[in-house]
């Protein structure tokens, strides 16, 4: 019978925003969901950037309406 477990890491994604958490899971190594993680939240950094804005500014609104991603 062939091994149908799931990859064993997961990355927990906490939207600040709407309070709420989800797991993103099936990654087969922790470098790879530890990748996952920093690209999902620099992606979530980039969303809120607008031109011009002052870097106090990007973060007092990554902060109230960004993501964190842990793995």
């Amino acid at each position: 019978m062939p091994d149908q477990r799931e990859p064993p890491f997961t990355v927990v994604v906490f939207d600040m925003a709407k309070t709420g958490e989800h797991v993103v899971s099936g990654f087969e190594t922790l470098d790879a969901a530890t990748s996952y993680a920093i690209a999902r939240v620099r992606a979530s950094v980039e969303e809120l950037r607008k031109p011009g804005i002052a870097a106090a500014e990007l973060r007092r609104h990554w902060h109230i309406h960004g993501e964190i991603a842990r793995c």
